[in-house]
């Protein structure tokens, strides 16, 4: 059996799926090589070949599709924002250092992307091994909240202290008479465009047609006043018309 291309397996992953958010994704997926390792977690466990090492870590319910990205914060049932993992779409039980291997990859696979260089990237990928086998040697669990964070991180806990039920609806909705609808970011407004794009075009109405034409001032008759201006009937089958004119002549004719 010849071997599947990277797209054809990449397609294959994604058969039956929505066809408008799929053209979404794939369009997110050009941007960069990272934005393509985002994209096709499944190629890469596809492709995890056996190691003699890292086959013998102990087997844990893991990430799955441990990236750059997939890191950000939340609050927890106390109210209070923490910083941690936020994606578990791809979560299974399997060897820790999958993990860390793919982490890892994402370092270097967007090292360009950042504007980081190769002594920088290596440097980054070195704390991020070290800070790891500290916290297993220390053996407890630990978090990150802003009273313990730093930094960037230390930041954006704190916008995210300040973000309120009532303003996160504020930002999130709009008021529209007496209930809010969402709003649609760019992602949702480019399902929405998409849709429109992929959506069949009707058949116009030749009455309807002709009727738009005199309304922009073709046939001579722009100069008619609007109250002559009848709208158009609306557009039935020729069966149905015929149909129609039986039942108001009273007659029932069968099979037409």
């Amino acid at each position: 059996m010849p071997r599947l291309s990277v797209m054809e397996r990449v397609e294959r992953y994604n058969a039956g799926r929505e066809t408008q958010r799929l053209a979404l994704k794939y369009e997110a997926m050009r941007k960069n090589a990272f934005a393509f390792m985002r994209g096709t977690c499944h190629l890469f466990h596809e492709d995890w070949r056996a190691q003699p090492v890292l086959d013998r870590t102990p087997r844990a319910w893991i990430s799955g599709d441990l990236h750059l990205e997939n890191f950000g914060s939340y609050k927890g049932d106390n109210r209070l924002a923490y910083f941690d993992l936020n994606d578990f779409d791809e979560a299974t039980l399997a060897p820790v250092a999958r993990d860390l291997a793919r982490f890892l990859t994402s370092v270097f696979v967007a090292a360009r992307s950042l504007g980081l260089k190769e002594r920088a990237t290596t440097e980054l990928a070195t704390a991020f091994l070290a800070s790891y086998q500290a916290a297993l040697h220390d053996g407890k669990a630990r978090w990150v909240e802003r009273q313990t964070a730093n930094g960037i991180v230390q930041a954006l806990l704190e916008e995210a202290t300040l973000l309120t039920r009532k303003r996160l609806l504020t930002i999130r909705t709009r008021a529209s008479g007496k209930s809010r609808r969402l709003r649609l970011g760019r992602r949702l407004e480019g399902v929405r465009g998409l849709a429109r794009k992929l959506r069949p075009r009707r058949r116009r109405c030749a009455a309807g047609e002709g009727h738009r034409r005199a309304q922009r001032g073709h046939d001579g008759l722009d100069a008619l006043p609007k109250r002559r201006r009848h709208p158009p009937r609306p557009c039935r089958p020729r069966r149905a018309r015929y149909n129609a004119r039986l039942r108001r002549d009273g007659r029932v004719v069968e099979g037409a």
